[in-house]
């Protein structure tokens, strides 16, 4: 584990890819700790493997890039191979962490709610557009699905959060 390289792999750019986000400068570390505290609402038991893989979930970004949300849930295949270069690039960096199931799962719902809350507070204006329409239905939907004992109480900040755009 190099330290060094950890830390300036929160650094990364997110969004650079997107037209609409690349000049609002968020970081990989401001990110992953917003993850973290929307996995914590939402589940405040979660196991410390758990919370440790929301809170280093882009740390591989640095070694393997990143690709949108919509081309990865538009190319499956392509996404499935990166996620696993990137992962291997992120247990290169740290001491790999073994989670499955619901644990994996609010990895990806606190991504995703992070995303949207995000834009809703930075880029209120595209919020309607159908891209962000699609990735926050998708994100509600989530939300009302799981069993999280936050679930609820995130479902209602996300819906703060879009009535204000």
């Amino acid at each position: 584990m190099h330290l060094s390289n950890i830390l300036r792999s929160g650094y990364v750019q997110r969004w650079h890819t997107n037209a609409d986000l690349a000049h609002i400068a968020e970081t990989n570390s401001s990110h992953q700790w917003a993850a973290t505290m929307i996995a914590l609402a939402l589940d405040p038991q979660a196991s410390r493997a758990t919370i440790l893989a929301v809170l280093t979930h882009d740390v591989g970004e640095m070694w393997a890039g990143d690709l949108p949300y919509d081309f990865k849930r538009d190319n499956p295949d392509i996404a499935s191979r990166h996620a696993i270069f990137e992962v291997e690039q992120r247990n290169a960096a740290l001491a790999p962490l073994c989670i499955e199931g619901p644990d994996l799962n609010l990895v990806g719902i606190a991504d995703r709610v992070a995303a949207v809350l995000h834009v809703a507070q930075f880029r209120p204006d595209i919020m309607g557009n159908s891209k962000w329409a699609r990735d926050t239905h998708d994100v509600r939907k989530q939300l009302a699905q799981c069993s999280y004992p936050g679930a609820a109480d995130v479902l209602a900040a996300v819906d703060r959060a879009i009535a204000c755009t």
